[in-house]
């Protein structure tokens, strides 16, 4: 509480109920009201007050049932203070656990409907102003009928009130339904501050960062630090910059950031966003990374060694399970530091813990005994268990991948193909551009730099195991540029390089670097930065959400306004507009294009994208066949030669129908098929990812025992690729009318092809036109209705015959 005298002056009736009660208290500091917890109650009871009065249009003779409903719900809602522990008000208080059907189906000042004379009359409508406790059974409500007195209500049904029932609008004028408007739609007044400028207004449900600590990194790849959020950014006429929005993808506020150092950033709210929803629990405790335990202190609490151990009544002896007494000195990953009691580390970070115990000589306390030595067993069997499947690093989903370009002709050779060389030449033939041959002596290369490079060797999944190779320079042998512009990395007047057998014929010669060559340090920041600099001046602007996402304002040749995109991923980029390819022409000024083409695109991540026509309507379609037909034929070329393992020859569904993985008693996996079998979980998991929900079930189960699979779940792994062999079409159809639709692709089509279709498509859509979730979301909230498909497909050949 705060000094004010009549509070806590001498003889008032608040200090002799103090003293009388034996109440603990504390009066904070004048002018420091952060001191008392209460008054952050307060702020927040106000804010809310506010924005239900703004946002619903209430009359401001109503304001004590309104703050009534504001304390209501804030007592029965979870908060985010320090003391609440992740429980909520009422319940700290009571010990009860709160009961909020009540709050749950009206809004404050929202329309009902509710019957007179106990329910027996006949329905009225009103506005709902709150839950009553003291009056009636549960369920009770003050209702605002039309005389204007609140009553007392337990028949109430929250209706959308056709306006037609509150009034006669054909009596009206244009300024009254203009008005009324206005009230019973308060979400189109504009805001109070609106001057008629085109500028939007701040979202009061916004969240405000001003005076957040959180972790950031500072500079491009710098560590995390503790940083506080100062104020907003405004421009020179002291108008803030952005608009708040409680959609964070759209917010486009900008803050100053202040370091512990003093330094200061300026960061997007998103941003902000962005790193306080990863530091923090879904219950919005903030997650810290340590960086170190510097040091340790016991006190009274803490139990001697000679009574860490305690007689049992059949004679032995038992060490005591304790961790009272000890605290450790932690110092964060931000830059802060505190005292943890042992018992909060232990449960967080119980190696650490145990490691420092050990270094300090301090293990054999009681505090520690009991159980530092089992969680360092615990921990040398873990690692001896990851070493006995070490995964193997030199096949990459069934082919082999060569370390150097001697190892890859060699490897060539043996398989009787040229797709590591092709993967070469086609590489060196792209870095032409960056090198100059030099024909005079080396010894006149005076202030130049002699740079080494290599051959980075890959599969590429999304390409359908597309064998491909990577000039890199080897960037970790040179410094950076004191100045990391595009020219710093285009002018590369001062290095160059010995030609090595990645060069074909011309190994042996110099060469003097021109160009900018992966695997230097400044060689990605000044690709982007040219690249941003070009699209500027083509008039397009970086998006707040995604720095990629670029923007610019167009108008179709029928005069509707709209925006052109481009959306840019490293070096790979797409355009959306009416002329996208004149957009695509302006940019290959600046940048060559690879085999100069600019067309639509024929590939997503290794599926094959298309427009067709469906219904008389044209779409884009996506089909996984080349992707799923390439995979398979991977899986029979290693399985060739193999004596264990081959895949079925009829496969009708992708798993046995009274097979249960979690009840498979066969061996488990050596080293070697162990991790063959997390590369096929990974070249299936990509199948589902581009249109192959059909198997989505199957590959979510198996998947769960990566870290320890048996022969039976390898058996039916391989049986879904069998299944996919002999059904290797399926293909997405984006249908911007309605739902995306999934429809398997044959000569013709069978009852039960239909059936499956209409079947994936009502149990599937609402996951396909998912938007918002992550992928893990989307992943579950498929399973439930994939297995129900399951057990439907297992029906179409009875439904068929029938």
């Amino acid at each position: 509480m705060d000094g004010a005298p009549v509070q806590i002056g001498r003889k008032t009736t608040f200090m002799d109920t103090i003293c009388r009660c034996n109440i603990d208290h504390h009066i904070s500091k004048p002018y420091t009201p952060k001191e008392n917890p209460a008054e952050g109650g307060i702020r927040e009871l106000k804010r809310r007050y506010y924005r239900l009065i703004i946002k619903h249009g209430i009359p401001e003779r109503l304001w004590d049932f309104v703050l009534d409903y504001v304390v209501d719900t804030m007592n029965v809602t979870v908060n985010y203070s320090k003391y609440s522990d992740g429980r909520v008000p009422l319940e700290i208080i009571t010990g009860i656990t709160p009961e909020i059907t009540e709050y749950l189906d009206f809004t404050i000042y929202g329309w009902v409907f509710f019957c007179s004379d106990g329910g027996l009359g006949v329905n009225h409508i009103g506005r709902w102003l709150g839950v009553l406790h003291r009056v009636g059974p549960m369920m009770t409500y003050w209702v605002l009928p039309k005389s204007g007195i609140p009553i007392s209500v337990d028949t109430v049904q929250m209706e959308d009130i056709p306006h037609q029932i509150i009034f006669d609008f054909d009596d009206e004028d244009d300024e009254f339904m203009r008005n009324f408007g206005m009230l019973i739609n308060p979400e189109t007044l504009e805001d109070g501050d609106f001057e008629g400028t085109e500028e939007a207004a701040d979202d009061l449900d916004a969240q405000d960062y001003t005076n957040m600590e959180i972790g950031l990194r500072r500079g491009a790849e710098g560590e995390l630090q503790r940083a506080k959020v100062k104020r907003r950014i405004v421009d020179e006429n002291g108008r803030p910059i952005g608009v708040a929005s409680s959609n964070q993808l759209l917010d486009t506020r900008q803050y100053e950031v202040e370091y512990a150092d003093d330094g200061t950033e300026i960061f997007a709210a998103n941003i902000l966003a962005e790193n306080l929803l990863a530091q923090v629990n879904e219950h919005g405790h903030k997650h810290r990374l340590m960086e170190e335990i510097s040091d340790h202190r016991k006190n009274a609490k803490a139990i001697t060694k000679s009574a860490g151990s305690m007689l049992l009544p059949s004679g032995r002896t038992r060490k005591r399970q304790t961790t009272a007494g000890w605290e450790l000195h932690v110092i964060w990953k931000d830059g802060s530091s505190n005292w943890v009691t042992l018992k909060d580390m232990k449960e967080s970070f119980p190696l650490e813990v145990a490691d420092y115990a050990k270094l300090k000589a301090i293990e054999d306390e009681p505090a520690f005994a009991w159980w530092v030595p089992h969680v360092h067993k615990k921990r040398d069997r873990f690692i001896s268990k990851v070493k006995s499947k070490y995964w193997e690093r030199t096949h990459k989903y069934g082919i082999r991948i060569p370390k150097s370009v001697k190892e890859a002709i060699q490897i060539d050779q043996e398989n009787g193909d040229t797709l590591w060389q092709d993967a070469i030449k086609m590489e060196m033939k792209n870095n032409q551009v960056a090198f100059e041959e030099f024909g005079g002596d080396i010894k006149k290369l005076i202030g130049y730099k002699r740079i080494t490079g290599h051959m980075v060797f890959d599969v590429k999944l999304g390409e359908n195991f597309r064998q491909k190779a990577r000039y890199s320079a080897d960037g970790h042998k040179t410094e950076a540029p004191a100045a990391l512009t595009y020219s710093t990395v285009v002018a590369r007047d001062s290095c160059y390089m010995i030609a090595g057998q990645e060069f074909g014929d011309e190994e042996g010669k110099t060469f003097i670097v021109r160009r900018a060559l992966y695997g230097l340090k400044s060689a990605a920041l000044a690709f982007r930065s040219h690249l941003a600099e070009t699209l500027e001046n083509l008039g397009f602007y970086s998006s707040y959400a995604d720095p990629d996402v670029w923007m610019r304002a167009a108008i179709k040749p029928d005069g509707e306004e709209y925006y052109e995109y481009i959306l840019c991923y490293v070096d790979d980029i797409l355009c959306m507009s009416e002329n996208a390819k004149d957009v695509m022409e302006q940019i290959s000024y600046k940048f060559k294009f690879k085999k100069d083409k600019i067309e639509q695109p024929e590939s997503y991540l290794g599926a094959g994208v298309k427009r067709k026509v469906l219904d008389g309507q044209h779409m884009w379609t996506m089909s996984s066949y080349d992707y799923v037909t390439a995979a398979v034929k991977n899986v029979k070329a290693t399985l060739k030669d193999n004596q264990r393992w081959n895949l079925p020859k009829k496969a009708v569904t992708p798993m046995n129908s009274d097979y249960t993985p979690e009840l498979d008693g066969s061996s488990e996996l050596n080293a070697h098929d162990h991790t063959y079998f997390q590369e096929l979980i990974g070249v299936l998991r990509w199948a589902t990812e581009i249109g192959r929900v059909d198997i989505l079930l199957e590959v979510s189960l198996l998947s769960q025992y990566q870290a320890g699979p048996r022969e039976g779940h390898m058996e039916q792994l391989l049986r879904i690729f069998a299944y996919l062999d002999q059904h290797p079409k399926m293909t997405l159809y984006f249908d911007w009318r309605t739902q995306t639709q999934i429809f398997p692709e044959s000569s013709h089509r069978t009852k039960s092809s239909v059936l499956y279709t209409e079947m994936l498509r009502n149990n599937c859509h609402r996951t396909c036109q998912t938007q918002e979730v992550g992928k893990w979301e989307a992943w579950h909230t498929l399973m439930p209705c994939m297995q129900q498909t399951r057990r439907l497909i297992d029906r179409i050949p009875a439904m068929s015959s029938s």
